[in-house]
């Protein structure tokens, strides 16, 4: 199955995932909580409404990206493109992309979905997110504050490294990917 990737979702596109996610997502969280999952596993991503976030985009600095499948938007991703800067040597001070919102759309998310529709849309919006990186002259370097439930995805997954909580970030666990990292993942390593 072929995927489309968005490289610059307008407003419009990015309400009109939220419309189609919103009640699948509330549906999901329903059928979990009767089934008897206790509020504090569910999916931490679960009250996130991208409605409230396209305002970013007004922003310059920001955008968000999209993988499309099916005529239906499968996961997206915002970014912004400067005022974030790398951790780790050998980079560290030097500008980086900074994820600041990641979701797979909910029957993707095998917590949510009973039998997943697509998988691996989180890996290739990160792959795209690493493109652009590059394509901005920033070498690669990511950083993004993971859900805590979304961490081992970032460090197992795509190899990034975590730097523990960040007490001025809502305590959220920070993970960059440098140079170096970025090389490796665009090589399957």
């Amino acid at each position: 199955m072929d995927a489309l990737l968005h490289e610059s979702l307008g407003v419009e596109r990015i309400l009109e995932a939220e419309a189609a996610w919103g009640p699948v997502r509330i549906a999901s969280l329903q059928r979990l909580l009767a089934e008897g999952c206790p509020e504090e596993q569910l999916p931490q991503h679960s009250h996130w409404d991208w409605s409230r976030k396209v305002g970013r985009l007004q922003v310059g600095t920001y955008c968000c990206l999209g993988v499309e499948c099916e005529g239906r938007m499968q996961g997206m991703m915002m970014v912004a493109l400067a005022g974030y800067e790398a951790w780790l040597p050998p980079d560290r001070g030097q500008p980086l992309l900074y994820v600041d919102f990641l979701e797979t759309a909910p029957w993707n998310v095998p917590r949510l979905a009973q039998e997943p529709r697509f998988g691996g849309v989180g890996m290739a919006l990160l792959e795209a997110g690493i493109r652009l990186s590059l394509a901005r002259g920033l070498q690669g370097r990511i950083g993004l504050h993971a859900l805590p439930q979304a961490e081992v995805f970032y460090q197992d997954r795509c190899k990034m490294t975590a730097l523990g909580l960040d007490e001025d970030y809502f305590w959220l666990p920070y993970c960059e990917l440098t140079q170096e990292q970025a090389v490796r993942f665009l090589r399957g390593a």
